[in-house]
């Protein structure tokens, strides 16, 4: 199971396991219920906040968990709402963090209506040092799309909204995205209201997550994107992850593609165009939410010779991921440096400025 998109992941285990036997789905939501109790048991008997072996308190969960087709039983809500806002406050081991995702997928796939203020409240926790945060975010937003997308409920459209609205553009950006597959997934129309929404965000929300999921989402809805600075060029800062003193500043014209980008890269470093390669929109490795990948890559998409940069919704100050060569797995941070109204003679994609000897291929 994907832990970067757990929305796709559900969908196709629903397919799967609506062809085990009732006797047996109706087995392991007998045993979820039981390691559900013992836990909930467990937490008020041991109130303190020290580690624990949660895998031994409810095996049940580590085992079935994660199967996220189990509905869990309605009695037992309650009881996962409790022990999740009761864990939050333990120390984040392993064990702990992923006994916090088993609850979230169980409560996901009850897809009740009930549950909405209690996936819109995770999106407002902000804990120090908190390693689930991005996870959290995902899950909440992935459960709303997915009621919206199985059940129709407008209650659960109307929180991915107002999502998009939220003061943290980490969870505008997912909000954006899960609300978009909510239409798309779902196969209903986009109504006009939410277009003329979406071309809003994807013009003016300030953060580039939110503005880039916006537009991939109105080309799903078949309808035009904004082009930003047409006429001008953008400036990146591509240095080797990891390595410090070395980085190249690469200008582009906002007219030139994703795949420019890759080869004005190359052309910088003296390295060959010899593998598969991916840009990360968001910086995080594998995110397909947020990736542009080789022409030759045939099962995911967009493709970086059909983006361009003038309608990705780019800001002065974004990073993200280049990612060469999957075997050899070279990172580069790539920071937009400038961005000129104003373009000069000569070709592009140029390179400005060098500092550092490059790195072998």
């Amino acid at each position: 199971m994907s832990r970067l998109d757990p929305l796709k992941d559900w969908l196709l285990d629903i397919a799967i396991m609506n062809e085990m036997p009732a006797q047996r789905q109706n087995q392991l939501r007998t045993e979820i219920s039981q390691g559900i109790g013992r836990l909930v048991q467990y937490l008020q008997n041991n109130p303190s906040t020290t580690s624990h072996k949660w895998r031994e308190v409810c095996p049940e969960l580590f085992f079935l968990g994660t199967r996220s087709s189990i509905i869990p039983d309605p009695t037992d809500i309650p009881n996962l709402k409790l022990a999740y806002r009761t864990l939050i406050h333990h120390p984040q081991t392993q064990e702990n963090t992923l006994v916090q995702e088993i609850i979230l997928h169980l409560l996901a796939a009850a897809e009740e209506a009930s549950l909405i203020p209690f996936w819109l409240e995770l999106l407002d926790i902000n804990r120090p040092r908190d390693i689930l945060r991005h996870q959290r975010y995902t899950l909440a937003l992935a459960a709303l799309s997915r009621m919206a997308i199985h059940k129709g409920e407008d209650e659960a459209f109307e929180a991915l909204r107002l999502a998009t609205y939220h003061p943290n553009p980490e969870v505008r950006g997912l909000a954006v995205y899960y609300w978009g597959q909510a239409y798309v997934m779902g196969k209903r129309p986009f109504p006009p209201t939410t277009i003329t929404e979406l071309q809003h965000l994807a013009t003016n929300d300030p953060a580039f997550e939110p503005r880039y999921q916006a537009r991939r989402i109105l080309l799903a809805a078949k309808e035009s994107i904004p082009r930003d600075n047409k006429e001008g060029t953008y400036h990146f800062r591509v240095r080797p992850k990891g390595i410090t003193g070395i980085f190249r500043v690469i200008a582009l014209k906002a007219n030139q593609t994703m795949h420019d980008l890759h080869l004005g890269i190359l052309g910088a470093y003296g390295w060959v165009e010899d593998h598969l390669f991916a840009f990360y929109m968001n910086g995080r490795k594998y995110d397909d939410r947020f990736a542009i990948v080789s022409p030759y890559e045939t099962e995911r998409t967009p493709h970086t010779n059909e983006v361009h940069l003038d309608e990705l919704g780019l800001i002065k100050g974004h990073a993200f991921l280049y990612h060469f060569d999957y075997t050899r797995d070279h990172l580069f941070e790539v920071t937009v440096t400038a961005i000129s109204p104003h373009t000069d003679s000569g070709p592009y994609p140029r390179v400005i400025e060098r500092c550092g000897k490059a790195p072998q291929q």
